[in-house]
């Protein structure tokens, strides 16, 4: 089970939450400790230390791990450990204000790695996992660019005999899988389309629609696609980095990428 903090601790911890540094489906995230407090979760005492139990008990090298939680009250908060290089998001995007650019193996191990901590979660944990929110803000780095998978501590848990199951919209408008917008159930491979769809962002390093650019290139999975149907994979990668044709990868990476992003939810792949 993972520590029990008390409330006036993690207060005294985080400067009385006064220093936020990200705010996520579930909650705020604050700097020094990486305590997460939850807002908008009606859930009692009991099921809380359920869920902290289940999550306590995963880890994986790609997973951040929960060092301790705080059920006092009204109050539900997760503590984890703190990541130094912070969010992916903050590293891939041309408008950053990262110190540097990402280069295509480091992207490729990301990517990778991120891979790996949801196809853990999907199918090695007594309970399947879906995440229900990933994004690049949601992918954690360390100081060495070790990708780790964040924020899955109250995402939705199903037994492993469930193939599908409804549950209330959860998820960050842009990464949403079509089956959550018609309100139809979810399995793992909701969380599959929006790792295709982060995974495109690693690729181009820009967001999936960006309305500055032009028509043709405003939404990037079909610019994606179009380009590599015409043989011209060099258009999608980042234009900041160099192109290797040799390096199999890159269009590998894509072709992975697309096929994560289908429609149907039975066409995408599995997370392994």
């Amino acid at each position: 089970m993972p520590i029990c903090f008390s409330y006036d601790d993690l207060s005294r911890a985080t400067e009385n939450f006064s220093s936020k540094i990200g705010k996520g489906g579930f909650g705020s995230v604050f700097k020094d400790l990486a305590v997460k407090k939850l807002e908008g979760i009606d859930q009692g005492l009991k099921e809380f230390r359920a869920e902290v139990r289940t999550i306590g008990c995963i880890h994986h090298v790609h997973l951040v791990k929960l060092k301790g939680f705080c059920a006092e009250g009204a109050h539900r908060l997760l503590v984890y450990e703190f990541m130094g290089k912070g969010s992916l998001d903050k590293w891939i995007c041309k408008n950053s204000e990262a110190s540097k650019i990402l280069d295509w193996n480091t992207r490729f191990n990301i990517a990778l790695g991120t891979a790996k901590g949801l196809a853990y979660l999907h199918e090695e944990c007594e309970v399947k996992i879906v995440h229900c929110d990933i994004k690049p803000e949601n992918v954690l780095l360390d100081d060495n660019f070790v990708a780790k998978v964040s924020d899955f501590g109250l995402a939705k848990l199903m037994s492993r005999e469930e193939s599908r199951v409804y549950t209330i919209l959860r998820g960050t408008r842009g990464y949403l899988a079509p089956e959550w917008i018609r309100n139809n159930p979810i399995s793992e491979k909701s969380d599959v389309y929006s790792y295709g769809l982060m995974l495109l962002e690693i690729i181009g390093g820009r967001k999936n629609y960006d309305p500055g650019e032009s028509s043709e290139k405003a939404h990037f999975p079909s610019y994606a696609c179009k380009m590599l149907e015409e043989g011209k994979p060099e258009e999608i990668l980042d234009s900041r980095l160099e192109f290797d044709q040799n390096d199999g990868r890159i269009v590998d990476a894509i072709k992975v990428a697309l096929w994560c992003v289908q429609d149907k939810m039975y066409l995408r792949p599995p997370m392994t």
